[in-house]
C-alpha cells in the first residue's frame, strides 16, 4: 500500500466518524425537540442550555475524529511503502467497492483511493501509447475487444476458469477468431456519462498507437459497463473521434437500459424516510450513495434531466436519452433466476438486480432505439453470472467470429 492511500484511509475514516457523529446529533435533537416542546415556554431555558452543551460536544467530536483521522494516516504513510492497494485482487475489490459508494466524491477530493480510468492487462494498468501497448500485447491483432465492468467491480471480475483449471473469459473464448481481449477499469461512482467521455478518450488514444492497425472494435459492457460504452460511442462522435467508426459490435449484459428498479426502490425509501424525523439520519445514510449509483436510477448517460436527489424524476420519468451509435450492430442480452421467463423467480426478481425488460430495452416509454440489434435472455443465472456464461461466450463468436 502507497503512502498516499494510507493518508487517504485515514482521512476517509476521519470523515466517517464526523459523519456518524451527525447522524447521531440529528437523532439527539429530533427527540430532544418533542421532549421540550412538550414542557413548552417552562423549557426554553433548559432548552437553550442543552442545546449549546450538545452542539460542542458533536463538533467536538467530529473535529477530533478528523484530526485523529488525518494524523493516524500520516503516522502510518511514513512507515509504509509498496505497490499499489488496488495491485491484488482482495485490494483492488475493496477499493471499487468503495468508489462504488463514493467514488464522486473521492474524485472531487483528489484522493488516491479514487481510481482513474485505465486499460489492464493481467491486473495491471497498461499506458495507452505505442511503448505500452506493444509490451502489453505482444501478439495484438487488428481486432480489439473491450471489456468493461459494471458497478463496484473490476477489471478481473471477467476471469473465470476453464475445464482444466486454467484462467479464461471471453476475449480468451475469441481469440481463435483474430480478435484480441482488452479489459478497462474505472471508478463506477463517477457520472456515467463523464466515465463515457473517458472511456472515449481512451478508446481514441488506443487506436492511434495500437502495434497493427485497428480493423475492428467490438465493445462489451456488464450491467452499468453498457451504458458507459454508449455514452462512449455519443462522447466519441461528439468529439470528432474516428474510431466510433471502427465499432462493429456493442454488447451489452444485464445492462439496465430503462434504470434499476433497486436504486429506484432506494431513492423513493430514502425520500419516505426523510418525512420522519427520527427516521431522517437513515435517509442521510442513503443519500450518499454515489452519482453513478443514482445514474442507474433511468440509465442516465447525460448530465442533465432531473436531480440526483429528486423523487418526483422517478414518478415522471423525466430522464434524457442518448442515442446509440448507429453504424455498429447492438446485442442485448438479459439473465433471470428460474428455468422459464414464467417462473415466479424470473417474474419477481429477474436477475437479481435488473429486470429483463430494462436489460433488453423493452416495455418502457423511454424505447432505446438499439435497432439493429439481437435480444437474448439466459434462464437459470443471475446478474453476476453473466460475467462467464458460456453461453454467453458462444452468442459471442456467433455475433463477432
Amino acid at each position: 500500500m502507497r503512502g498516499d492511500e494510507v493518508r487517504a484511509l485515514g482521512h476517509l475514516g476521519g470523515q466517517v466518524v464526523g459523519e456518524v457523529a451527525g447522524w447521531v446529533e440529528e437523532l439527539h435533537r429530533t427527540v430532544a425537540s418533542r421532549t421540550f416542546r412538550s414542557l413548552g415556554v417552562l423549557g426554553l431555558p433548559v432548552r437553550q442550555v442543552h442545546d449549546v452543551i450538545a452542539g460542542g460536544s458533536f463538533a467536538a467530536v467530529r473535529a477530533v475524529g478528523q484530526s485523529a483521522g488525518d494524523v493516524a494516516g500520516a503516522l502510518l504513510a511514513g512507515v509504509v511503502g509498496g505497490e499499489d492497494l488496488s495491485a491484488s485482487p482482495a485490494g483492488g475489490q475493496a477499493v471499487a467497492a468503495l468508489d462504488a459508494l463514493l467514488g464522486d466524491r473521492l474524485e472531487q477530493e483528489g484522493s488516491a483511493l479514487a481510481l482513474p480510468m485505465a486499460l489492464r492487462q493481467e491486473g495491471r494498468d497498461v499506458i495507452a501509447d505505442a511503448e505500452g501497448l506493444r509490451a502489453a500485447y505482444p501478439a495484438a491483432t487488428g481486432r480489439v475487444l473491450l471489456l468493461v465492468h459494471g458497478l463496484g467491480e473490476t477489471d478481473l471480475a471477467w476471469m473465470g476458469r476453464d475445464e482444466e483449471g486454467q484462467p479464461w473469459s471471453y476475449a480468451h473464448a475469441l481469440e481463435s477468431f483474430g480478435w484480441t481481449g482488452a479489459a478497462i477499469r474505472f471508478n463506477t461512482g463517477r457520472r456515467i456519462a463523464a466515465n463515457g467521455a473517458s472511456l472515449a478518450s481512451l478508446i481514441d488514444d488506443l487506436v492511434a498507437a495500437w502495434p497493427v492497425p485497428v480493423t475492428d472494435v467490438a465493445l462489451v459492457g456488464h450491467s452499468m459497463g453498457g451504458l458507459v460504452i454508449r455514452a462512449a460511442c455519443a462522447s466519441g462522435a461528439v468529439a470528432g473521434h474516428s474510431w466510433p467508426g471502427l465499432v462493429r459490435s456493442c454488447v451489452y449484459l444485464g445492462s439496465p437500459h430503462h434504470g434499476a428498479t433497486l436504486e429506484r426502490g432506494v431513492n423513493v425509501l430514502g425520500w419516505l424516510l426523510g418525512k420522519v424525523p427520527e427516521a431522517r439520519p437513515v435517509s442521510s445514510v442513503l443519500r450518499l450513495r454515489s452519482a453513478g449509483i443514482k445514474d442507474l436510477r433511468y440509465g442516465l448517460l447525460t448530465t442533465d434531466g432531473w436531480g440526483a436527489d429528486d423523487v418526483d424524476g422517478l414518478l415522471t420519468g423525466n430522464a434524457s436519452d442518448v442515442a446509440p451509435l448507429a453504424s455498429a450492430r447492438h446485442h442485448l442480452v438479459a439473465a433471470h433466476l428460474g428455468s422459464s421467463e414464467r417462473h415466479p423467480a424470473a417474474v419477481v426478481l429477474g436477475d437479481l438486480l435488473v429486470r429483463p425488460g430494462s436489460a433488453l430495452g423493452l416495455g418502457h416509454r423511454r424505447v432505446v432505439a438499439l435497432d439493429p440489434c439481437e435480444r437474448t435472455t439466459l434462464a437459470g443465472t443471475h446478474h453476476f453470472g453473466l460475467l462467464k456464461d458460456r453461453r454467453v461466450a458462444e452468442a459471442l463468436i456467433g455475433w463477432l467470429s
